[in-house]
């Protein structure tokens, strides 16, 4: 394995790790009933945000190590370097983003109900 493809894999481990402290493991069941439910919660669509992260960053991690990977003449390479850097950029920005999203986003925002439960109270409520 080359140096540059270790590089690029200890990076990409780096961003799965901060990933993973900055928003946890993705919850792909409430993600998912986001979609099959008839009232979305906020905690359903943090789940969506939080596995879009997770992909979006998985792809960028894939992207640099596959850059990294293959072969180059020396032109090639200071345009790769280039690429590279900005995977990292977009990465770090990526994961800093939605981390600072989800750390100061309430849970009881207005854009979803908390449950239910508190929908039905509201439609009863406005009747």
């Amino acid at each position: 394995m080359s140096k540059r493809v270790t590089v690029a894999a200890a990076v990409s481990t780096a961003w799965l790790a901060a990933t993973w402290v900055a928003l946890g493991p993705p919850d792909v069941s409430a993600a998912a009933s986001l979609f099959n439910d008839a009232v979305p919660t906020a905690q359903q669509a943090r789940a969506v945000a939080t596995l879009i992260c997770w992909a979006v960053i998985g792809a960028v991690a894939v992207a640099g190590v596959a850059a990294a990977g293959r072969p180059a003449n020396q032109g090639q390479l200071s345009r790769r370097r280039a690429f590279r850097l900005t995977l990292i950029a977009l990465g770090g920005t990526l994961v800093l983003g939605f981390g600072i999203a989800q750390r100061f986003t309430p849970s009881y925002t207005m854009c979803c109900a908390d449950t239910s439960r508190a929908v039905q109270e509201a439609n009863q409520l406005a009747r």
